[in-house]
């Protein structure tokens, strides 16, 4: 038995296998004339040998980690190393963990997919069983490499106001934000963004959010009243007060993606920049992090979409120790009419597989948006085929199917300060020794210049095409302005002028909401299902005052949240 290195882009693993080889003993081959060096690699002109048929496939599908400055640890450019570094790629391969690709090809196809097909693995096969030949360099002849979209230059880049300084003394996870020193004078149109962690090895996510100006007194009540430091950001409480603008997570980024589509940041708005450290070494380093984000915007006149991001997301899940393959399944409606661009899934180190479909109500039909074999250290934002769309049809729309399965075993446990750690019943939580179970939705929705502004910016325009009698297209114009919108409006919703004037109805349905199952997870479905007689009574009530200005006081903290 060898010890295989299974290397992922970042990651180093040690596993048991035994490596493919030609023989144990042999290192000639007749039939095709090899000879062993002296440095003990076989070489001919014959069968599969690396410079003619391995090297190109390296070059066109490995090359991008294994190279000089990349993120793998060596290169495959040495064929005097070929000896050792051979039986590993192959093994690699053949076991499919290399090049790292864990989306199931059963769903939907998938741009940029990095799996190699069977005639190219069996390539690496032959290559094996013939012994490792490195053969004539002569005989090398260059791939014709994927074309590759690279960024322009970034316009402005983002940079906390001071370093962050993570306290990893007291546990293994550390959660905060930091305000960044980018003014946003006017409004602004972001298309692109790359976070730049300074310590890749120790940051689990970055999460960049645009507060929007009426939101800072609550930005402030976070950081306790000074934004000049860092503060806590345990449960991502800046998400519910301005527009997502970046998710990082370990693993490669998408391709630059040369479109109009762009997250609107209102101006006089504060970037925040959430990171969350972690560290299960027990090294424990303290550290100043200059983590940054780098920007691409886009003039107002060249916009044709704007952004949204919507996690579907399952806060009730439960893995109880011990159980190989803990099944959590939850359906949700996401108060949205729009069409999809990227699915971005979320787990964290018992994970083993996230799906997630979209299915219209009381229908059978899906449409699979990610399968994954979890990888922690592989996380990757698929793009959606144009076409896809999240559907409003009243009580009939689409809804999201997230399923997340666990290996919670003994045997799958994560390591912390060397030891391995016992089974034990986890669920939901920020730690990475905790769970998460979520995909990251984006949807592009068309601008309109003309309509409002702000973080519920072209609410108006939705808003009136919404029939009177329907009590929750206003809720899906809230969501078609983002999470954060929809955060701020369902709260005015539910504020003191439209409670108190509908009294009658709101009681009853306060009483509804605080007793549905999954409200965290899916408000809006306990709204329309589990609560709808009562909501639709409420708006009833409630939606007159709001279009004829008796109760827009309740509204006031979201900008762009107007009739």
């Amino acid at each position: 038995m060898w010890s295989l290195l299974v290397v992922a882009c970042g990651t180093v693993e040690t596993t048991e296998t035994t490596p493919p080889s030609p023989s144990d003993t042999d290192t000639t081959t007749e039939d095709t004339g090899s000879v062993t060096t002296d440095t003990g690699t076989t070489t001919s002109t014959n069968g599969t040998t690396w410079h003619r048929d391995v090297r190109p496939l390296v070059e066109r599908h490995c090359a991008g980690c294994h190279t000089d400055g990349g993120v793998a640890p060596f290169t495959f450019d040495d064929p005097d190393q070929l000896d050792v570094l051979g039986p590993l790629m192959v093994s690699a391969v053949q076991a499919r963990t290399m090049p790292p690709w864990s989306f199931r090809d059963d769903c939907r196809e998938v741009d940029g997919d990095l799996s190699l097909d069977a005639p190219t693995r069996a390539v690496f096969t032959a290559w094996a069983e013939e012994g490792y030949l490195v053969g004539d360099a002569a005989d090398y002849v260059p791939p014709v490499l994927p074309e590759v979209i690279e960024p322009p230059p970034s316009d402005v880049v983002a940079l906390p106001v001071r370093p962050f300084t993570p306290d990893l003394t007291s546990g293994p996870d550390d959660y905060v934000c930091m305000v960044s020193d980018l003014p946003v004078p006017e409004e602004m149109f972001v298309r692109w963004a790359q976070a730049r962690p300074d310590h890749p090895e120790l940051v689990h996510h970055v999460v960049t959010y645009a507060v929007p100006p009426e939101q800072l007194g609550r930005l402030e009540a976070l950081a306790h009243g000074d934004l000049s430091q860092q503060f806590p950001c345990w449960e991502s409480p800046v998400e519910y007060i301005g527009p997502t603008i970046d998710i990082w997570q370990p693993g490669p980024r998408p391709p630059f993606v040369d479109r109009k589509d762009a997250v609107r940041v209102p101006a006089g708005s504060v970037f925040v920049l959430e990171v969350h450290f972690n560290d299960i070494s027990g090294a424990h380093p303290a550290l100043e992090d200059r983590t940054s984000l780098d920007l691409w915007t886009l003039p107002p006149e060249q916009v044709e979409n704007l952004l949204m991001v919507w996690p579907a997301v399952d806060y009730g899940i439960e893995i109880p120790a011990g159980d190989a393959a803990a099944v959590n399944d939850i359906t949700v409606h996401l108060p949205v009419h729009a069409e999809l661009a990227t699915s971005s899934p979320h787990m964290h180190l018992l994970g083993t597989e996230l799906r997630t479909r979209i299915r219209r109500e009381g229908s059978s039909t899906e449409q699979c948006l990610s399968d994954v074999d979890w990888d922690f250290d592989w996380q990757r934002r698929y793009a959606v085929p144009e076409g896809v769309s999240l559907a409003y049809a009243g009580d009939e729309g689409d809804v999201v199917d997230l399923r997340c399965v666990y290996d919670n075993s003994a045997a799958h446990q994560p390591v912390v300060d060397g030891v391995r750690q016992e089974p034990r019943d986890v669920a939901w939580g920020d730690s990475s020794l905790a769970e998460m179970c979520m995909d990251f939705l984006t949807f592009r929705v068309p601008y309109d210049p003309t309509a409002s502004q702000g973080m519920c910016g072209g609410f108006d325009h939705c808003y009136q095409q919404c029939a009177p009698d329907d009590p929750s297209c206003p809720l899906v114009c809230m969501g078609n302005a983002g999470g954060a919108c929809y955060a701020c409006g369902f709260e005015a919703t539910y504020g003191t002028c439209s409670t108190t004037r509908c009294l009658r109805e709101s009681v009853p349905l306060l009483a509804c909401l605080a007793l549905c199952d999954d409200l965290e997870s899916d408000s809006y479905g306990c709204q329309i299902e589990e609560c709808g007689r009562l909501f639709e009574a409420y708006q009833d009530c409630a939606q007159p005052l709001f279009r004829d200005g008796t109760c827009s006081r309740d509204f006031e903290a979201c900008s762009g949240l107007v009739p």
